[in-house]
């Protein structure tokens, strides 16, 4: 009966995740939870300083997971449920407790799994005190009032691994709602098997920081009331947790990733909410749709089956076609401006390196450009220079021997020079970014930036500014963004280098220009896709 119960959760991940959701409950509210899982001894322990349990509730929870099951409520024993979840996955577990306000009175209860298995009635479950135990105080005083320890756990890889990323991810997906009510913290340490090094995360819930939109608040017969609160999420959110878009219940904390919902939603819209999951999937969004009567099956890890999910997908769809297509068009045309721009960065910059050993060609563009611009940390320039004003980033810089490179979005370290250097050449990748000045004098450099432009052409050239424009609704730039990164960090260089060339020849003409250079353009733009594709077949 019991075993029945704990199957709800078959591996070892999914009963520490139920560990971690009795420690967050109401009526514990754990400030500190802590996570031990040694691979090596088959070990599992998980404390936490919350209220604890006494004696009566230990058995009043064990007795109501037994009769509702007797009855065949599964739904409902979610609420005992957790005691019993290391059931079947492991020889021998224990729970021990010590109830708030006291010190001590800890007890033990111990579950020896293959006894429990074999009972057909309720088991029995050992108990002993602790008198050494003390709760910040006694022989042997504990930091926690909860734990539970598991012993000898399965040895099956399928049931007994658990990785550090998946689990952080499953705590703040099902139990962040909890843990930023309750600012509860979680600590994990992970003992992998021999020869791989231990791994420690202590970790947060955070909180949705991104551009908020407006509340979307629906309702309709299936789902009941339907309420989206989405941000957008910043670009500068790079690594780490992805908090993404997550669902659950109005009034109830568990939640569920957009992965672990978007196919039932697409099959319950007969693919009406397409767009909207494909948008709710992108990155672009973050934060939560509940709706009053979906609900989260026991096991957390999907909806339970009712008509109130196909409510739910109409919902989603009503939102997209209100609120959210306008607010994903907008994110990701921005989101495409900035990393247009970081990667041009990385390629002025390589540029600006490589011509450090042809200072002829630093000639060619000092002598050929007539304005060059200034940013934060320049000398101070007269205003009689100043010609207008220009947002843009400097070229990324290499880090050392590491390969990597660095974009300066913000202010140098390094002071302001007293006189400006005659030499001073800025290779910029103009977009968003720090604000600089058009200048006219010695500091002419070259930049790179990103339009669409009326002739299909696939770049074309500001000789006063020292502008090279690349047409991003060009086919050409088009077939290298959808190739990869790399693809256009090749195509960039290529093209600023066959400029430069120009220009050291003598006065280009733009119409002369695109002649020459169209048909090697799509030449190199194919040698570049399909070369690189080529390269990742043969894993070089």
């Amino acid at each position: 009966m019991l075993l029945r119960a704990a199957q709800h959760y078959p591996t070892i991940h999914a009963a520490v995740l139920e560990a971690v959701q009795n420690a967050c409950d109401p009526d514990v509210r754990a400030k500190e939870i802590w996570i031990n899982i040694n691979q090596r001894d088959r070990s599992v322990t998980i404390t936490d300083n919350g209220c604890g349990i006494t004696e009566d509730q230990f058995y009043e929870r064990l007795g109501t997971v037994c009769v509702q099951h007797r009855k065949g409520n599964e739904a409902t024993g979610k609420y005992g449920i957790g005691l019993i979840s290391p059931l079947g996955k492991c020889k021998r577990f224990f729970f021990t407790s010590c109830p708030s306000p006291l010190t001590a009175g800890y007890i033990e209860w111990r579950f020896e799994c293959a006894d429990i298995i074999a009972s057909f009635e309720k088991p029995d479950i050992p108990a002993r005190s602790m008198p050494d135990f003390g709760f910040q105080s006694g022989k042997q005083p504990q930091k926690w009032r909860s734990m539970m320890r598991l012993e000898e756990i399965d040895a099956d890889p399928s049931v007994s691994k658990v990785d550090m990323q998946d689990l952080i991810r499953g705590i703040l997906t099902q139990h962040g709602n909890k843990m930023r009510k309750y600012e509860t913290s979680v600590s994990i340490r992970i003992v992998p098997l021999k020869g791989e090094p231990e791994v420690e995360e202590d970790i947060q819930a955070p909180r949705f920081h991104g551009e908020a939109l407006d509340e979307y608040v629906t309702e309709n017969g299936e789902a009941g009331k339907v309420v989206v609160r989405l941000f957008r999420s910043p670009m500068s959110t790079r690594g780490g947790f992805d908090q993404g878009v997550v669902f659950g219940q109005i009034g109830d904390d568990p939640r569920l990733l957009m992965k672990q919902v978007s196919a039932v939603l697409a099959s319950a819209s007969d693919g009406v909410a397409a767009k909207a999951i494909e948008a709710l999937k992108s990155g672009v969004f973050e934060g939560e749709i509940i709706a009053e009567k979906i609900t989260v099956h026991v096991s957390r890890q999907h909806f339970d089956p009712s008509v109130a999910v196909e409510g739910l997908a109409v919902a989603v769809s009503r939102w997209f076609a209100k609120v959210g297509r306008k607010a994903f068009d907008e994110a990701r045309e921005s989101r495409r401006d900035t990393k247009n721009v970081d990667r041009a960065a990385v390629s002025v910059g390589l540029i600006e390196q490589l011509l450090k050993g042809h200072p002829e060609l630093i000639e060619v563009l000092k002598g050929r450009f007539k304005y060059g611009t200034v940013g934060e940390g320049h000398t101070k320039v007269p205003k009689t220079r100043i010609v207008g004003e220009i947002e843009g980033i400097t070229a990324a810089k290499p880090q050392g021997n590491s390969g990597t490179t660095r974009t300066d979005r913000g202010e140098s370290d390094r002071g302001t020079p007293r006189h400006e250097r005659a030499s001073h050449t800025p290779f910029i990748a103009v977009g968003p970014g720090n604000t600089r000045k058009i200048v006219v004098g010695s500091s002419i450099g070259f930049g790179v930036s990103f339009d669409t432009l009326e002739a299909d052409v696939l770049w074309e050239l500001d000789t006063e500014r020292g502008l090279l424009t690349f047409n991003t609704t060009n086919q050409l730039w088009t077939a290298a963004e959808l190739s990869s990164d790399l693809a256009v960090y090749q195509l960039q260089e290529f093209c600023i280098l066959e400029v430069i060339n120009m220009l050291k020849h003598g006065e280009p003409n733009q119409g002369t220009i695109y002649k020459f250079t169209a048909d090697l353009e799509k030449s190199v733009v194919d040698w570049i896709v399909r070369g690189n594709s080529l390269r990742r077949k043969l894993g070089k």
